[in-house]
């Protein structure tokens, strides 16, 4: 079995036929011995008991380190001064290189860092536009319909101070100033059997009035605007009325619901005022909210308006 050889500058335990120690890289040198067999000035091995004290006095061999004298071997400066010193700079060396390496592992950690965050939020930036590019309106609209299909008008509560009704979708309380008509009172409006008045509500500081009526459709199929085209008919061809300035004003929201827009002035005994329906189909029904203004704007008359 070949001997154990240990480093000369470091005492630890060298690889077979290694050339530099693997520890603090010193360079492992071959000598050849007065047996012309190679060996290192960087080992010790166990000395040939065959040979001679001359050999033994000027050998540079050593005796093979045990666990017990290995520290007395890495203090023996005279040795490593004699045999290392100029091979030192070699440690530097493979410093200089592994802290190298260790900084372009680094760099390198870095980047691919850097190229999985850009990668992620250019993940993250097709799936916002894939998003924005899909319209569900189409759908959100076939369901509200298909959700308004289904529901049986059922006629809204009133009380003194409020009226709210689950079909409409409304809550509405009377703010200062303003009174709810009754139900007895409700009940002495023009009327026929396809209209059923809903609530009004009076201002008593300029006569603003407010009111909800659900009129059963004639047929399924009519749409908003088909009613419009029929109520401006009639506005026109109303011999108690003149009304005047007669148009479709695009469509708002009420209670969280679009409702179409028809406003105009209209006189009547000698008084002008400006009346404006808001129109919305549900189900069977035409909801129709109309104000009459006479000096409260509408936006403040529909914010007593919430959802149900």
């Amino acid at each position: 079995m070949a001997d154990v050889k240990f480093c000369g500058n470091c005492g630890a335990k060298l690889m077979e036929n290694a050339d530099f120690c693997g520890n603090c890289g010193n360079k492992i040198e071959m000598v050849k011995t007065s047996e012309d067999m190679e060996s290192t000035v960087s080992v010790f091995d166990k000395p040939d008991s065959n040979s001679n004290n001359e050999n033994e006095e000027n050998s540079t061999y050593w005796s093979l380190p045990t666990e017990d004298n290995l520290s007395n071997v890495l203090n023996n400066n005279a040795y490593n001064t004699t045999q290392h010193q100029s091979q030192k700079p070699k440690t530097g060396l493979i410093v200089g290189i592994v802290a190298a390496v260790l900084l372009v592992m680094a760099i390198i950690g870095m980047t691919a860092e850097k190229t999985l965050q850009n990668a992620e939020k250019r993940k993250t930036e097709d799936i916002a536009q894939t998003e924005e590019k899909v319209d569900y309106s189409s759908y959100l609209d076939d369901e509200k319909e298909k959700k308004d299909e289904e529901k049986e008008y059922e006629k809204g509560t009133l009380t003194a101070t409020s009226y709210e009704s689950e079909f409409i979708g409304v809550k509405y309380t009377a703010p200062d100033g303003w009174a709810l008509a009754s139900e007895a009172e409700l009940s002495k409006m023009p009327t026929d059997v396809k209209t059923t008045w809903e609530m009004q509500a009076f201002s008593s500081l300029d006569g603003s009035n407010v009111m909800i009526a659900a009129e059963k459709l004639p047929t399924s199929n009519m749409t908003e605007s088909m009613y419009i085209s029929s109520l401006i008919n009639t506005l026109k061809n109303n011999t108690m009325i003149t009304a005047t300035n007669i148009k479709e004003d695009g469509s708002t929201i009420i209670a969280g619901e679009e409702y179409k827009i028809l406003t105009y002035t209209g006189t009547q005994n000698g008084i002008s005022y400006t009346q404006t329906f808001y129109l919305r189909k549900i189900n069977t029904h035409m909801i129709a909210v109309t104000i009459t203004s006479t000096g409260t704007s509408n936006e403040d008359i529909l914010s007593s308006f919430v959802k149900y």
